[in-house]
């Protein structure tokens, strides 16, 4: 067969083998192999933390929306970041996690090998590239930005500085100006992934100054490197006219200073797990690698490696600045990915005594033996500590992973009517907190842990993100469950939890093999308390668990004696306070006694309702057998409420009903005569609102008055603070009232400023008291304070004003008659004239 018809086929296949044999290519290749072999089981990870809702701004927003960053999800401008993760997505199909991970990884691994190649570039020496591209791989603080898809532009900015480098040198060897343009291109790139790429113009000066074997002049450098300043400027104004939420801004010294701290400790980070065995405080570390850092510099000028020392100084001093002067200390301890980047630096520091450290051998047994095995030595002592520290944090993100995808399922397996509610969810576990983990931190200047859902974030994002439903979701926070994570969501006590598990979907994070676990089905199934699962675990604080009390405790509450199911006698209630306000708390005692044993299916339900008979609070309870009720005891089980800020003011009414569990029939209520009393008796009644009686000082003090409104309330006096006024200021008028009679009704107060002509310049409407005490929970003879503030207008015209008030029922809006000494006065009082001064 003729070979010529195989040309154009066997022509790839021969390039690749000769490049495959090339060793340094083979050498990039393993060493990116073995970065991503590290963190090979982040491949499959969930989203969590801050990427949730940057993946959904970048699949709901356009290009132009990325590039003007309206309504971008953080602080930063990082249009570029948003665009290729929109352009993964689009590319994924379904599988999001893969393809998101997988590029994060794939990265990782491009950085360790063209790092290997730019080491190799530079020094000429395979032991010095090897050492370098290991040590970079497995730097203890990278799992965040490899393991983590919103800190890809770390990675992408790592990828894009190397890149620039390798480029720039190939210009520089070859003269050659594609390679130069090609650079500036690349660095555009980076300005718009991450801000800190503004940075690598002075990063190219250092490279030309001490690693490139031919200095250029000062004005032929400048004019070479100007073009990437320009792109540097060019950004910025894009920067600055792009509009940003408000951020920190630039720290005070005493914050840089601080921050200072850890960054320098983290160049020398092999040595932080040996100090800290020897448990050296700071003083004492700090000398300890000032003496080392000094060591180095000598080797490293024995062997020629003093500027390739110099370049790796100064990268990691100008990647820092940024980060120092504008970031909070707190967020460059927590945040590991930020010394991503920098690491290069600290790596090229640990791997000189890889480059040529043969010199220091005076003999050839030395240079066969010792240096070798020092050099491995070397090179364990960087990576056993790194590597179980990768592998014990990949393990907390695995965790988190665990649990958003529960989260996934339990929202596609819940009832669609029902809203998700997720309890104790955690904001982040952290070996400080005593979370368990494999390995201790042994680099103390950084908070080991992983962030699951920051403060700011919503469970709705992490269920989409990872493929759930597209349905209401929230988190509440239950501190009768112990933890010690810190949780996400508001807090919320027992009594409210319990309705919400039957009105929605309730699920509770626990440390347990199955994260995310359902106590809306658990709860519907009935009382477990013979079982020991974490389910029965989880149910049991829920149980309205009776106290024993004495009898002397009930003396002084209102007698109920209300018996349900012939068996079990509300003694009494008590409620504190006996007026509340909405928004405010309140507590319930309710007295027991049992005759028997108690029904295994019996549950109790307390009901609030508002003046309207809307019942606005719902609770239940089991009287729980296992909580062993005794005969003839007297037991107490208390609530504490949180009225909701919108339900109506006025007369509330505590009503209990028992029912079974299986088929909600309801047991009868009797009182101790035996006489019904209905499916729900009332048990007490109390005030939404607030009182305001008048003492007999302030009733003596006020102007007395005796019209009456519709033959029911007596306006008994008034009071105003001033009679004089001036346009704009407020009138303060006080108006006593007292009831003849209990009112099925509750009327609305009126107060009018009238000019000349009877025209009403000024007004205020409400209920008494500012709408907290309504005249339906008036008790008759009581007499009452009604305060208002009338406000002027600040154009009236100076003069006398007729000051009237009065009452009327809405929604009619008419209003009540009034009398005085038996005739009739219309259907409003004059309380009195004012004067309006300029």
């Amino acid at each position: 067969m003729n070979s010529r018809n195989f040309i154009i086929p066997t022509m790839p296949i021969g390039i690749l083998a000769r490049l495959w044999r090339i060793p340094w290519v083979l050498s990039m290749i393993v060493a990116g192999g073995f970065s991503m072999f590290l963190y090979r089981d982040s491949f499959n990870f969930g989203f969590f933390n801050d990427t949730p809702a940057i993946l959904l701004y970048a699949r709901t927003h356009s290009i132009l929306q990325h590039l003007l960053n309206i309504d971008g999800p953080n602080i930063y401008y990082r249009p570029l970041q948003s665009l290729i993760l929109k352009l993964l997505l689009l590319l994924s199909r379904g599988s999001e996690g893969s393809v998101l991970n997988g590029a994060v990884i794939l990265i990782h691994g491009l950085n360790t090998g063209l790092l290997w190649y730019l080491v190799y570039t530079m020094s000429g020496r395979r032991g010095y590239a090897w050492a370098a591209s290991l040590f970079f791989a497995a730097f203890p603080l990278s799992y965040e930005a490899v393991s983590y898809v919103a800190a890809i532009p770390h990675t992408l900015l790592t990828l894009i500085t190397l890149i620039t480098l390798i480029l720039y040198h190939r210009g520089r060897q070859t003269n050659d100006l594609r390679y130069l343009v090609s650079a500036q291109g690349v660095v555009l790139f980076g300005l718009f992934t991450h801000e800190n790429g503004i940075i690598i113009p002075a990063l190219l000066v250092a490279w030309e100054i001490l690693i490139e074997t031919k200095p250029l002049p000062g004005r032929r450098l400048l004019l070479q490197i100007a073009p990437f300043f320009v792109e540097g400027v060019f950004f910025f104004i894009v920067w600055s006219i792009v509009p940003k939420p408000e951020h920190a801004g630039i720290q005070p010294i005493s914050n840089i200073l601080q921050s200072s701290l850890p960054v320098f400790q983290m160049f020398f980070y092999p040595l932080l797990p040996l100090l800290s065995l020897f448990h050296m405080g700071n003083p004492a570390q700090f000398l300890v690698m000032l003496a080392l850092f000094g060591c180095i510099i000598l080797v490293a000028y024995w062997i020629h490696a003093e500027r390739v020392l110099a370049f790796g100084v100064i990268w990691y001093v100008i990647f820092w600045i940024p980060s120092l002067i504008f970031l909070e200390p707190s967020y460059i301890t927590g945040s590991p990915r930020l010394f991503y980047l920098p690491s290069i630096a600290a790596t090229l520091f640990w791997s000189i005594p890889f480059w040529r450290i043969n010199r220091l051998a005076w003999s050839a047994d030395l240079h066969r033996y010792l240096i070798p095995g020092l050099q491995l030595c070397l090179a364990l002592f960087v990576l056993v500590p790194s590597l179980l520290f990768i592998r014990s944090e990949i393990g907390l993100y695995e965790y988190n992973s665990q649990i958003v995808k529960s989260m996934r399922n339990q929202a596609l397996a819940a009832q669609k009517d029902r809203e998700l509610v997720f309890v104790n969810l955690p904001f982040y576990f952290s070996t400080d907190l005593g979370f368990p983990a494999d390995f201790p931190n042994p680099y103390p200047p950084i908070h080991a842990g992983a962030v699951f859902m920051p403060p700011y974030a919503n469970a709705h994002d992490f269920i989409i993100a990872n493929g759930g439903p597209d349905r209401p979701a929230r988190t509440v926070a239950f501190d009768t469950y112990p933890h010690n994570w810190p949780v996400h969501g508001d807090g919320i006590f027992s009594s409210t939890l319990r309705p919400l598990i039957r009105e929605a979907q309730v699920f509770v994070f626990h440390l347990s093999a199955d994260p995310i676990n359902d106590l809306s089905r658990d709860w519907r199934a009935g009382p477990v308390p013979q079982q020991t699962t974490p389910d029965a675990d989880l149910l049991s604080p829920l149980f309205m668990q009776p106290e024993s009390t004495s009898s002397a405790e009930t003396t002084s509450i209102p007698q109920s004696e209300v018996v349900f199911d012939d068996n079990l006698t509300l003694v009494g209630s008590k409620l504190e306070p006996e007026q509340v306000l909405p928004g405010k708390e309140l507590a319930i005692s309710l007295y027991w006694r049992v005759k028997r044993a108690l029904r295994p299916d019996a549950t109790i339900q307390v009901l609030l309702r508002d003046r309207f008979g809307n019942a606005f609070i719902e609770d239940e309870f089991w009287p729980d057998p296992a909580a062993s009720w005794e005969p003839d005891e007297l037991y107490v089980t208390r609530w504490h409420w949180e009225i909701p800020s919108n339900v109506a003011k006025g007369d509330t009414k505590l009503e209990i009903k028992m029912q079974r569990r299986v088929d909600s029939e309801l047991l009868p209520a009797r009182d101790i005569t035996g006489r019904d009393l209905g499916d729900t008796p009332q048990i007490a009644s109390f005030l939404i609102g607030q009182t305001s009686s008048a003492t007999i000082d302030e009733l003596a003090q006020s102007r007395p008055r005796q019209e009456i409104l519709g033959g029911k309330i007596v306006l008994v006096g008034y009071r105003l603070t001033q009679g004089q006024l001036r346009p704009g200021e407020s009138l303060g008028l006080n108006l006593y009232w007292k009831a003849t009679e209990v009112l099925d009704r509750n009327f609305t107060v009126f107060v009018q400023i009238l000019n000349g002509q009877g025209q009403v310049v000024a007004q205020k409407d409400n209920e008494p008291n500012q709408g907290n005490y309504p005249t339906s929970t008036w008790i008759p003879g009581e007499a009452i304070r009604d305060a208002y503030e009338v406000q002027l207008p600040t154009d009236l015209p100076p003069g006398n004003y007729q000051l009237i008030t009065g009452m009327y029922a809405l929604p009619s809006t008419k209003r009540l008659p009034v009398t005085l000494g038996g005739s009739s006065q219309g259907d409003t009082i004059s309380v009195g004239d004012i004067l309006v001064q300029k």
